[in-house]
């Protein structure tokens, strides 16, 4: 599968790149039709997607956007390792960010729970529906005891 189109927007040439799951390959410039897989550019190119689909999955929590970002770069046709070290580059957790989305997803999780079942069933729901988002558990019961 080839994907210019990422490449153009990157500013790199197109000529001679061949995009497929498992890397990017490029014409070697002495050979004839050999192709030559090149980490580096791939990490350079993975590392500048990383501020793109920062913005695009912010309305997520740290951990849930991660794992958006990491499965994007995969669907790219990034190898596991250069999508790894590319994931370094996203910013630090914003914690204030991050107690304001709990905050949202622990009420709307309230709501949803409060008719269809009893007070104990309801803390176990909002706790495995918070889990299941990717916040900590002691994050979660911090915001409990408040």
């Amino acid at each position: 599968v080839c994907s210019a189109e990422t490449w153009k927007a990157s500013g790199e040439k197109t000529e001679g790149v061949i995009r497929n799951y498992g890397g990017t390959y490029y014409l070697c410039e002495n050979g004839r039709d050999k192709l030559v897989y090149d980490e580096s550019r791939d990490l350079k190119h993975a590392r500048q997607l990383i501020k793109p689909y920062e913005k695009k999955y912010s309305k997520y929590n740290y951990a849930m956007m991660k794992k958006h970002i990491y499965e994007a770069l995969l669907r790219q046709g990034f190898t596991y390792e250069v999508a790894n070290l590319a994931l370094e580059e996203v910013s630090p957790i914003d914690l204030k960010k991050e107690k304001q989305l709990l905050k949202a997803d622990y009420e709307k999780a309230k709501n949803k729970y409060k008719d269809k079942c009893g007070p104990y069933e309801l803390i176990d729901k909002i706790n495995q529906y918070l889990i299941q988002k990717g916040y900590r558990y002691s994050d979660i019961k911090q915001l409990k005891e408040k």
